[in-house]
């Protein structure tokens, strides 16, 4: 493919074979204009090909809407075709598409939307069984899409520290409103006297509100770590929990967030945001650690006939649970928010 035109204006330049290229790529004249590839693509009777893709999704928005484009490869006309897809590896859905789709024709299917939580997701999507048979080439049969979903965080200001390279003027950064308007930013600085030296700012959000956090580096080699060792990382609440940290990003990386109170809080949050280890437990100490802030939470721990063993107690960051005096087997941790009376519960298993 001649994308920039030079090829087709060399072709038939001048009036000389020293001025164009006629006189040496078709000297017979053929006029030919397509040419093999080397080595020569190899082409199959039966080969259905998968591909995949989601849109952007909006912040404050948790629905995904993927599509899967199906593609027909082979000579012989793709009439049907069984396609799984899941996200992140969980519980697979089966479509068994019918249609009629003849060599290099593709369809689209849009499925319906499907809810998900905030964080990173990969959208999976695999296909056998064309035309009730056996796929002659299965390297197009996979496809895997990511997309992220705005994370949510409770607090009233990001924390930015960053930590300049041996270029520190080759560094800028935006934190944006929803709109795109840029209510902070930072950099150039100054490659004399800012290298490897670390920046702090802190921006005030409002609740409810989306932002965007994006670096810039104008060699598109990041502050890590061909030149020094420079990162960055964004905090909420304090410093306390991480909203994304890196180095490595090329040109530039942006970081979407949503800023929540804690009437927002919702059982996905409160499930996704709180760790509890090790589980299982062989001393019966667990160990809570929150991943996002959380606001005021209650926990109680029940065993498996239901009996409560440990009544509603206020439940902190870096807490411990202490079940070394109770028997060994499976307990449930119902931990709750005092605003927004969310709950999850949490099995954990006492193996002393």
């Amino acid at each position: 493919i001649d994308l920039y035109g030079r090829f087709a204006i060399s072709w038939n330049n001048g009036t000389t074979a020293s001025t164009r290229l006629r006189d040496w790529l078709d000297p017979l004249g053929t006029n030919q204009t397509l040419l093999g590839s080397y080595p020569a693509m190899e082409t199959y009777t039966v080969d259905a090909s998968i591909s995949s893709s989601v849109p952007e999704i909006e912040c404050g928005t948790y629905e995904a809407t993927p599509s899967i484009v199906v593609s027909n490869a082979g000579t012989q006309t793709l009439t049907s075709l069984t396609i799984n897809w899941n996200i992140d590896g969980g519980t697979s859905t089966t479509i068994n598409w019918t249609g009629s789709l003849a060599q290099y024709q593709t369809e689209v299917l849009t499925l319906t939307p499907v809810t998900v939580t905030p964080g990173a997701h990969t959208f999976n999507v695999s296909c056998t069984n064309p035309n009730n048979g056996t796929d002659e080439n299965s390297d197009n049969n996979t496809s895997s899409f990511d997309f992220n979903v705005t994370k949510e965080f409770l607090t009233s200001q990001v924390h930015l520290s960053l930590t300049t390279d041996n270029f520190s003027e080759e560094t800028t950064w935006q934190f944006r409103n929803s709109v795109g308007t840029v209510l902070y930013s930072g950099g150039p600085y100054n490659g004399d006297t800012d290298d490897n030296t670390t920046f702090t700012a802190s921006f005030d959000v409002s609740l409810g509100q989306c932002y965007t956090f994006e670096i810039f580096d104008s060699e598109s080699d990041g502050i890590c770590c061909d030149y020094g060792n420079g990162s960055y990382s964004l905090t909420a609440d304090g410093g306390e929990y991480i909203i994304n940290s890196n180095g490595d990003f090329g040109s530039s990386e942006a970081t979407v967030l949503k800023i929540v109170d804690t009437l927002s809080i919702n059982e996905e949050y409160l499930d996704k945001g709180i760790s509890i280890y090790p589980n299982p437990t062989n001393t019966g100490v667990l160990n809570i650690r929150f991943l996002n802030p959380m606001g005021n939470l209650t926990y109680e721990v029940h065993n498996v006939l239901g009996q409560k063993i440990i009544n509603k107690t206020e439940l902190k960051n870096n807490e411990t649970i202490n079940l070394s005096n109770k028997q060994n087997g499976l307990y449930f941790v119902r931990i709750t928010s005092r605003e927004s009376g969310a709950s999850v519960v949490k099995k954990v298993v006492v193996s002393k």
